[in-house]
This record gives C-alpha cells, sequence and structure tokens, in this order.
C-alpha cells in the first residue's frame, strides 16, 4: 500500500478517508473531479460503496490496493469515490442507470443484511452522465 496520500485523507466520511492511502488517485464527489475529467478528457470510474459493506473492502484489497490496477486506472480515468451513507442520491441515480443501460438489476444487500450499492462501478463521461447514453 502507498505511504502517500491521495484527496481523500481529508474527506468527511470515514469510508472515504479509509481509502487515502490506497494508489488510485481517488477523487470526491465534487466539481473539481468533473473539472479534471474534462481538462484531462479522461472518462470516470465511480466507485460507490460504504463503511459496512464486505464485498466494498474485498474489491479495495483485491483491486484498488494493487499497484498495477491503480496505474492503470490513474492512466485511464479520473476515480471517482462515493460514500453511498453520504450521498444515496448518487447511489439511486447510478443504480437506475446501470440497470437501465444493462437490463440486470443489481442487488440492494450486503450478506449483512443492510442495503449496499452491489456492484456499481460505472464509468461515465466527465459531464457526470453514463458513458453508454
Amino acid at each position: 500500500m502507498a505511504t502517500e496520500t491521495n484527496a481523500l485523507a481529508h474527506a468527511g466520511s470515514a469510508y472515504l478517508r479509509s481509502a487515502m492511502h490506497q494508489p488510485v488517485r481517488w477523487q470526491e464527489w465534487k466539481d473539481e473531479a468533473f473539472s479534471l475529467a474534462a481538462r484531462e478528457n479522461k472518462p470516470i470510474l465511480l466507485d460507490i460503496g460504504a463503511v459496512w459493506c464486505h464485498w466494498c473492502h474485498v474489491m479495495d484489497r483485491e483491486s484498488y490496493e494493487n499497484a498495477e490496477v491503480a496505474r492503470l486506472i490513474n492512466e485511464n480515468f479520473v476515480a471517482v469515490k462515493v460514500d453511498r451513507d453520504e450521498r444515496p442520491d448518487v447511489d439511486s441515480r447510478y443504480q437506475a442507470a446501470v440497470q437501465a443501460i444493462s437490463g440486470t438489476f443489481l442487488p440492494k444487500t450486503c450478506p449483512e443484511g443492510r442495503g449496499s450499492s452491489g456492484c456499481c462501478k460505472p464509468w461515465l463521461k466527465p459531464t457526470g452522465r453514463s458513458a453508454t447514453t
């Protein structure tokens, strides 16, 4: 794991701060992230999760803490991480978009029995619209 911190180091959310040492250059869901994506002409990789979600932590451990995966993400995307508990509006919007595009309903519960973003990791245009719309 990296010793440097990314933009989540000062996030208000404990879930977001838990990813501050990952080598992915995470951004919070803010206008600055969308401006960066537009400036760099990169799509956004949106990761929606929660501190209590087991599979969110598995994804962090197995993917986002991997230096090679992080390099590929950083080179090709602006990575934005969202705490579902703080931004249920963002979670609901992109859950609905993924379902409409794929025709697949994403599970809303983790094994812990609480609501979850399931595997909601959509790619977005710098404007925030789904990459397929």
